[in-house]
Formats: C-alpha cells, structure tokens, sequence
C-alpha cells in the first residue's frame, strides 16, 4: 500500500491487524459488534466518515463460525464503502470454505466457488489472502487478488526453532507440495502420509513412505482443524521410533477442543501463524508466530 491515507480496519484478527496497523503507523479501527439473539449481527462505527475518500484495508479471516464471519464481512465491507472509501481492500488471512473445491454435479460449482463468487458481489475492490488449501480457489477469483506464500516465512521460523537431524512430514496428499517445498528450502528429506476420509471429520490412515525415521520430525500443513490427522500422524511417528514431534500449521482452528489436549500430548510443540485468533488457554506447548511482514508486500 502506497498511500498516506489507509484506515485499517478488524473486527476478530486483532493480533494481525495490529501488527499491520503498527507497520504503517495507523490506529485500528475496531467496530462494536450486537448480536441479536436470533443470531442477527449489528455493526457500529463510531465514527464512519473515518473512511471517507480513503484506502481502507479489511482485515477479516471467515474462521469458525464460518457462515456467521462470512455475514459479518459482508455487513463490513457494505459499510466501509457506503460511507465513501475510494479503495476497499480485504486481506482474507483464512478463507472459509477452501477446501470445498469439489464438484458433486457437472453443472453445479463447488462450495468454493460459489462462495467466492459471493464475496466477489461485496463491494470490494482487490483481495488477498493467506496460502490457499486448494489452487482450484485461486482459479476462481475473477477480480484481482493475490495469495500470500508463506514457505520463505515458515523455513526461516524453523530453523531458528528446531536443530539438528530431522525430517519433514506430509499428512496427507494434499499437504505434500507444501511441505515438498519447504523440505527442499530446508535441505531435509520428507515422509509422505496418505489417508482415507471414512466420514465426517473422521480419517483412516493408510500408509507412510517407507523411510528410515529421524528422532525428529515436523508435520506440515496449511490447517489443522479437528487435529485428527495431525494426531494419528503423530501417533504413528511415534510407534516408528521418532522422539519429538513437532507440527507447523499455517491456520490453527482447533475446533474440537476435546482433541487438543491429545495432540499436546503427542507433539512437543504445535506452530500455527496468527493469521487466525488462538484462543486456547494452558497450551504451553503452542507457539504463534507472525506473518504481517510477509503480508504487508501483498497490500
């Protein structure tokens, strides 16, 4: 971003937001936020002729509740322009939906798409968001937006954490291109997982790489949601002779609280960026790191 005249804007991504905020010198503006009790949201400015004739920056990741931020950001975005911002900017740091990008009936878009195509009807003016589950989403932008790779981020983070011999793990086929790139910038060898999805929420695992194991490792992926596949992977680790197990996701959801003292259990440390808010109490073994400096280059 160019101009003197940025308004910075968060309704939940407070830690981002901020750290953006303190980057260009700027006070956050935070709206107040009722909700009804049928579950109706009302946003407030104190001051909305704040954006007026202004490039605003919206910082908004669609976390848990998915459906209910998508509602908020739309309230937000709808705002911002009506009280006359020139430029409206919305840094999406997770995209709900994401991994959606199936198509069930060839003439039906996938849940991706649509929801894409939904945010695109806001009055918003470029998009940018934070490692994509899937480069299908990607496709589907058809105004300007731009992703923000991490992998320069992640490998400097981790070699200032973790030390000597160890290896990098893909959970899944889906996490194996990243966590490919990531074992190429580190110089280190790479353990693939697959698994088979035999329900909602619920994974089988199905085979590893067959490798000679480290006494270290590191799980890599973009989210970890339930922690189920990160749990089992662990697990397995374990049984096959690694001693530390350490794991570094972009996106920290967390959604099934019951697991997380599990995986704290499991894993010697858990990484996740802020580009989400971490709200967990007694985990002493989670690390947040930030990614405003690898943003900020993209706004």
């Amino acid at each position: 971003m160019k101009y003197d005249d940025i308004v910075i804007v968060a309704a939940r991504q407070l830690y981002l937001a901020q750290a953006l905020a303190d980057h260009y010198d700027k006070q956050l503006i935070i709206p107040k936020i009722t909700t009804f009790a049928d579950g109706e949201k009302e946003i407030f400015f104190e001051n909305p002729a704040l954006f007026y004739d202004k490039k605003v920056l919206l910082v908004h990741p669609t976390c848990p509740r998915v459906a209910e931020e998508i509602i908020v950001l739309t309230l937000l975005a709808r705002i911002i322009k009506a009280a006359g911002c020139k430029e409206l900017v919305t840094l999406i740091p997770y995209l709900g939906y994401s991994r959606h990008t199936k198509v069930i009936m060839s003439h039906i878009p996938s849940e991706a798409h649509m929801i894409i195509q939904l945010l695109e009807s806001l009055p918003i003016d470029h998009f940018v968001t934070v490692e994509l589950h899937d480069e299908k989403d990607q496709d589907f932008f058809v105004m300007p937006m731009k992703q923000v790779i991490l992998a320069p981020l992640l490998t400097d983070y981790l070699t200032t954490k973790i030390t000597g011999d160890y290896c990098i793990v893909a959970p899944d086929a889906g996490a194996y291109e990243r966590a490919q790139k990531i074992a190429q910038l580190l110089n280190k060898p790479v353990i693939a997982y697959h698994k088979k999805r035999i329900g909602v929420d619920t994974i089988r695992l199905e085979s590893s790489t067959d490798f000679s194991l480290h006494k270290k490792a590191i799980i890599i992926d973009d989210i970890i949601d339930t922690g189920g596949t990160a749990l089992q992977v662990a697990r397995d680790l374990k049984e096959k002779g690694v001693q530390e197990v350490y794991g570094c996701f972009i996106h920290g959801i967390f959604s099934k609280k019951e697991n997380i003292p599990l995986l704290f259990k499991q894993f010697t440390t858990i990484f996740v960026s802020n580009s989400v808010p971490v709200l967990l109490q007694d985990a002493t073994s989670l690390e947040v790191f930030d990614i405003s400096k690898a943003v900020i280059p993209y706004l």
